[in-house]
């Protein structure tokens, strides 16, 4: 699976969850923990991904 793969289903995965746990998203933090996880140098522009 490619990182942009992952991380769609991660972020998709979030959303749902947080839609049970009614608090507000914060893209930015957990763009932050994905690209920690998947070993990207942080500071890499996200929206190419979208």
């Amino acid at each position: 699976m490619s990182s942009k793969q992952h991380r769609k289903k991660l972020l998709r995965w979030h959303q749902k969850r947080q839609k049970k746990q009614k608090e507000p998203i914060d893209l930015f933090e957990l763009g932050r923990k994905v690209d920690r996880l998947l070993g990207i140098p942080y500071g890499r522009p996200w929206e190419e991904d979208f």
